[in-house]
């Protein structure tokens, strides 16, 4: 029931050959039908991915912030790609193939929307249309939650988050996020280890957890292990496994909370240090307070 190490470095995926790229961390919209047409106005939104992912919904709504709340990676949404950037040209290659409800409604069907891009700014015409529509941007605080199971609290992840499975053995279920960065998050009851099921005191628990792990992982030849951070008042620590000759790093915060054991694991090397531990704080508090409120 040991959790893994991520060994191999997750690919932050989309390389551009050129200097121009989207933005990300939101969506783009636009109104697409066009003006006094006499029929109903149809807003396009728009997110596009670090990976070269993107995803498109069609709606009659202009109000981008609600649409940014129930639009997006794990989420809904109506049809997905890929986008292909060259200079300044753009090129977003869309289907609903794979999204059930769109699909059993309307059957399989693809667009193709292609412009330009500049300084972030995407003015686009869909599927060889001499109509060009320029669209907005929304920057965005989004959050994912997911649902572990009727006898687990709800997790709430900061950011737009798509679930990538689960891994039965150590029960690690992982999300990825729009900028690359991989997350495996572990949810225990304290009695379900040895380790932990008789100890007092929620700081104890986790640091007996972090041992149970750590300390297994060090008699790895190639695994060097480091403790970041303790923070006995909350509950929880931060530390790190690094794999030798290897640019991988894998950083973790593991706590212990309404006779919970949490442990949070995020990778990718593209994101500092600094920047992982807070991600994980974050991460962390957040359900933290909804597990409390929870019971």
């Amino acid at each position: 029931m040991r959790f893994c190490i991520l060994i191999l470095l997750l690919s932050i995926g989309f390389q551009y050959s050129q200097a121009q790229t989207p933005t990300v961390g939101g969506l783009y919209y636009a109104q697409t039908s066009p003006a006094g047409s006499g029929k109903s106005k149809v807003y396009t939104y728009l997110r596009l991915y670090i990976d070269g992912t993107a995803i498109a919904q069609f709606v009659n709504s202009d109000n981008a912030e609600a649409v940014s709340k129930w639009f997006g990676w794990g989420r809904k949404y109506s049809m997905r790609g890929r986008y292909d950037v060259d200079g300044g040209s753009i090129k977003i290659h869309l289907s609903n193939e794979g999204v059930p409800t769109d699909t059993k409604l309307e059957g399989i069907s693809t667009r193709v929307l292609e412009g330009t891009l500049n300084e972030g700014k995407l003015c686009l015409s869909d599927s060889g249309n001499t109509q060009k529509y320029c669209y907005r941007f929304l920057e965005t605080k989004d959050t994912t939650s997911f649902k572990f199971s009727a006898l687990k609290p709800m997790i709430t992840l900061p950011g737009d988050w798509r679930y990538n499975g689960v891994n039965a053995e150590s029960r690690q279920v992982f999300f990825r996020n729009e900028r690359g960065t991989g997350l495996a998050v572990t949810i225990l009851e304290d009695k379900a280890l040895d380790e932990t099921k008789d100890l007092p005191g929620d700081y104890v628990k986790a640091l007996a957890y972090y041992h149970w792990q750590a300390d297994y992982l060090s008699e790895e030849p190639k695994v060097n292990v480091k403790l970041l951070k303790q923070a006995p008042e909350k509950g929880y620590l931060i530390w790190e496994a690094e794999v030798a000759n290897s640019p991988v790093a894998n950083t973790f915060l593991m706590a212990c909370n309404n006779h919970l054991l949490y442990n949070l694991m995020l990778f990718n090397q593209a994101v500092s240090q600094e920047r992982r531990m807070q991600m994980l704080e974050d991460i962390y508090n957040a359900n933290k307070t909804n597990s409390e409120s929870a019971n």
